[in-house]
């Protein structure tokens, strides 16, 4: 694991599921994180303590509003 945009196996998130290190983020509809099924899942809803960035939002603001919202999040993870 090396930075923001690393992906991980279900085995190996399974066993870092209690890791306080871990940042789970969820950009799938709010819909899907908030538990309806969508195309075809299985279940809908989320990882527990997992957090909703739905990337559709990415695209309804502009460069300086998603600055804006950005800087406060990543400072707090500590990546600014």
């Amino acid at each position: 694991m090396s930075g923001p945009d690393s992906s991980i196996s279900t085995a190996e998130l399974r066993r870092r599921l209690t890791d306080a290190e871990l940042v789970i983020v969820d950009v799938r509809a709010l819909s899907a994180y908030n538990g309806w099924r969508s195309n075809g899942a299985a279940r809908g809803g989320h990882i527990p303590g997992a957090v909703a960035f739905p990337s559709a939002w990415l695209t309804s603001v502009d460069e300086a509003e998603l600055q804006r919202e950005l800087t406060p999040i990543a400072r707090n993870l500590g990546a600014a």
